[in-house]
């Protein structure tokens, strides 16, 4: 699994004598890119304002626009559930939906790349639906 390691970032709680990583709001932002092809591929698209907006738009045009009713951070509404766009593997914005979801008692849906599915599923459990992105078709629709 690439993002064991992200996994067990994600559900850290600082551990022993405060030797393990604690994720905070001390950044804006905490990506996990993995080291390898897929991690080079997210770091391209990290860096490029223009292909971000692009894939953003193409996967939310047949979406809802987000609903304030729901009170939580999210980026549309796909069959009456809360969407988050998660294929940039911000660990904050996933934690906070995560804790969002459990606290408002909802069930939601995330949109990622194929190789981030297992281990959201794994960090979401039952409490979320999971649609991926071809790593593959992204990089010849975007990348070449």
């Amino acid at each position: 699994m690439k993002l064991l390691t992200a996994l067990k970032m994600m559900e850290s709680t600082d551990g022993f004598q405060k030797s393990y990583f604690y994720l905070d709001s001390s950044f804006d932002y905490f990506h996990y890119i993995p080291d390898d092809d897929a991690g080079m591929t997210m770091i391209r698209l990290l860096c490029s304002p223009a292909m971000m907006k692009a894939l953003k738009n193409l996967l939310l045009s047949d979406l809802q626009a987000p609903c304030p009713d729901y009170g939580l951070e999210h980026d549309a509404v796909s069959e009456g559930l809360p969407l988050l766009l998660a294929f940039d593997f911000d660990m904050l914005r996933l934690s906070r939906f995560r804790t969002a979801l459990s606290f408002h008692g909802l069930t939601g849906s995330l949109i990622c790349f194929d190789f981030q599915k297992p281990v959201l599923q794994q960090y979401f459990g039952e409490a979320i639906a999971i649609d991926t992105i071809d790593l593959e078709k992204f990089e010849g629709r975007f990348l070449h």
